[in-house]
């Protein structure tokens, strides 16, 4: 009988490495590809968002300079700062700092030890170290030196930028406008034509003709001023609705970023329960094939007894009332600590529980069921 449960043990054994290993690889494996899977899928959303991005950038930028063109010609200012404003002050407290340090700096001194015995001695030895604390001190002047030169080079890089006034943007716009190619083409055409028409009618030295010439150019620069203000307004609602798109798409892309992390990690904690599963599935198929192959077993092990009581001794070893920790039922039987003495091919040694467990021929019997 021992022999048999020993092999129904062994066999179950194989029967879990077979099927419980085997189930629990296949359910990481299927977890790792819909892992990757959704890895995949945040990585194309991402790319996607930066394409639309590109694309539509340039209409927001667009939008917004129409916009800022708007407020100028309404003489409301465009608010326009100055972008370098923090890196050329971080530049000139740089600047302070090393001008300072190098002006600080002191042409080093030989010490005067006097004359006489250790003196002169003393004397003599910071004479030999000068041309060492000299060449020191240029090294430490040129370094400071040389940064110095690299920030003043890069502070006079940047350009100047001259705060100007809402009027200032207006008047400007304005005689950026009336000086156009666009308004100049207008205009030149224009008084082409009407001197033409008044040269037909004998009428060019007239003051009319001066009177035709000046409502033709207010009405002709009045009707352009026009016009460009729709366009900049058409293209400002343009920006304005890449600029909604563009965030649409980006929140968009955040909650699908998000839902695909999500069910990623939902697929990876899948992953991790069915491979517990499958392999707990294995152990149990263990027990239900040994037990099929070498008949049924019973749990034995002293450490799972309580109220032991003690009946009599033979040559198996002692026999015993005793509870199952957490059960209120009596039984009697052996133990297997003392049964493996004597009766080693009915104690099963190598349970998946770590208990020992006993044959079927020396199962507990019921004394009292509460």
């Amino acid at each position: 009988m021992g022999y048999v449960n020993d092999l129904g043990v062994k066999l179950g054994d194989v029967g879990k490495q077979i099927t419980g290993e085997a189930a629990s690889d296949a359910a990481k494996d299927a977890a790792r590809s819909q892992s990757d899977a959704q890895r995949t899928n945040v990585q194309e959303s991402a790319r996607q968002f930066e394409v639309t991005q590109a694309t539509l950038q340039p209409g927001v930028e667009a939008g917004n300079l129409a916009r800022e063109q708007q407020r100028i010609l309404l003489g409301l200012g465009s608010g326009r700062t100055d972008p370098n404003t923090e890196r050329r002050q971080e530049l000139q407290s740089q600047l302070e700092g090393l001008q300072g340090q190098l002006q600080g700096q002191l042409q080093p001194q030989s010490a005067d030890f006097g004359s006489g015995g250790i003196g002169s001695i003393m004397s003599r030895i910071s004479q030999s170290q000068e041309p060492a604390r000299q060449a020191e001190f240029q090294t430490q002047q040129a370094d400071v030196q040389s940064q110095i030169d690299a920030l003043t080079q890069e502070l006079g890089g940047i350009p100047e930028f001259t705060q100007k006034t809402a009027q200032q943007e207006q008047e400007e716009a304005f005689q950026s406008f009336n000086e156009s190619p666009g308004q100049k083409f207008l205009r030149d055409r224009g008084e082409r034509a009407t001197v033409r028409n008044a040269g037909a009618i004998g009428g060019l030295g007239g003051g009319n003709v001066r009177k035709a010439l000046t409502e033709f150019g207010i009405g002709t620069a009045q009707q352009d001023f026009q016009n460009r203000f729709s366009r900049l307004g058409q293209l400002a609602g343009q920006g304005q609705g890449a600029a909604t798109s563009l965030g649409q798409f980006g929140s968009n892309a955040v909650g699908q970023q998000a839902g695909f992390r999500t069910a990623g990690s939902e697929a990876r904690a899948s992953g991790i329960f069915g491979s517990q599963q499958a392999k707990a599935q294995g152990v149990k198929d263990t027990m239900e094939f040994a037990a099929q192959l070498g008949g049924a077993i019973s749990k034995c092990d002293k450490r799972l007894k309580t109220d032991i009581t003690e009946l009599y001794r033979d040559e198996l070893g002692g026999m015993y009332n005793f509870r199952y920790h957490g059960e209120p039922t009596v039984y009697r039987g052996r133990m297997a600590q003392e049964l493996i003495e004597t009766r080693p091919d009915a104690v099963i040694t190598d349970h998946p529980s770590g208990f020992l467990h006993v044959t079927e021929e020396f199962k507990p019997e019921v004394v009292t069921c509460h």
